[in-house]
């Protein structure tokens, strides 16, 4: 994970410093990478896409994604745990859209609505 993180950051960065208007989609555990993290906080327009846990997980699975629950007993507790624990970093975004229920269009309103 730490190699993972250390090339998020560089490729953030890279990114970043093109200068370019762009969409980047990052992963939740980017918060665990303070660096990489407060230059997103201070460079860009952050938008946190929150669901429940149990939306999280049936979106992962949905994509074929089944690490969640490979190894763990108790992946939607973990889960529900890691959600928690993220939930005050998730908070600093600018922006926070309540994405349960809603189809991908209904939350690009919902962003282009709030930057507006």
């Amino acid at each position: 994970e730490e190699y993972y993180r250390r090339i998020e950051a560089e490729c953030l960065n890279d990114i970043l410093e093109a200068q370019r208007d762009v969409v980047i989609a990052i992963s939740g555990g980017v918060t665990g990478n303070v660096v990489a993290y407060e230059r997103i906080l201070s460079d860009c327009v952050t938008v946190w896409l929150r669901a429940k846990p149990e939306e999280y997980m049936r979106r992962v699975l949905a994509q074929g994604d089944h690490r969640p629950m490979a190894k763990s007993d108790n992946a939607m507790a973990e889960l529900r745990a890691l959600a928690t624990k993220r939930e005050p970093q998730y908070q600093r975004a600018d922006i926070t859209i309540h994405t349960d229920n809603l189809s991908p269009a209904d939350i690009t309103r919902k962003i282009q609505q709030a930057m507006s």
